[in-house]
């Protein structure tokens, strides 16, 4: 209740004065503590869209694939805020990036920001989340299986058929077990009728 607070006088300050605002991000952000990187977060997430160029550069200078995942999740959710406002396609664009990597550890950095985005209700452009995360199933392999299991769910409640039409399309063309597997684990959040479907075509696969 007390950081909601000092968000919410914050907001009207950074407005105003919003590079005092980044540099008090930046001192924030250089503390390991919960709430001092919760409002470091906040306050990238407040900068005015004509200064969408800074938030971008310190959320690529703060998401580190060592950084804590619980650190991350604040970056990505609060920090990125007017990023998915006001310039979606930018942020799509870094998330790509990010996943296309060769670097597993940067492919969990995009996982993760795309999951947040695809939670955003307000984000409506699932084709293009599909078409992001499509080599990746495409060469799966079990590295990032939790990862990819929570960004599957994150679309099923956001559009189960858009995404069971999906997976059958990958399916068709990568039959790995491994991916198979995933996918059956992460059918308990489909409605009845198409998870009914989606289980028999993976059994038809198997067969």
């Amino acid at each position: 209740l007390v950081i909601q607070q000092i968000e919410r006088n914050l907001l009207h300050v950074v407005s105003k004065n919003p590079l005092p605002a980044l540099a008090l991000a930046d001192l924030l952000w250089s503390d390991t503590q919960l709430e001092t990187r919760l409002i470091a977060a906040s306050l990238l997430g407040m900068l005015p869209s004509e200064h969408l160029d800074h938030s971008l550069q310190r959320i690529k200078l703060w998401a580190r694939p060592d950084t804590d995942r619980h650190f991350l999740t604040l970056l990505f959710s609060k920090g990125a805020v007017n990023l998915r406002r006001f310039s979606p396609q930018r942020w799509l664009e870094t998330i790509d990036r990010w996943i296309s990597s060769a670097d597993p550890a940067e492919q969990r950095l995009g996982i993760l920001a795309l999951q947040l985005l695809i939670e955003d209700r307000s984000f409506e452009n699932l084709p293009a989340a599909f078409k992001i995360i499509s080599p990746l199933l495409h060469e799966y392999h079990d590295l990032h299986r939790s990862d990819l299991r929570s960004l599957l769910t994150a679309l099923s409640r956001r559009s189960p058929n858009e995404t069971a039409y999906f997976l059958r399309q990958v399916l068709s063309l990568n039959t790995d077990p491994r991916l198979i597997k995933m996918v059956r684990q992460s059918l308990t959040e489909y409605p009845d009728e198409i998870r009914s479907r989606l289980r028999e075509f993976l059994q038809a696969l198997q067969r």
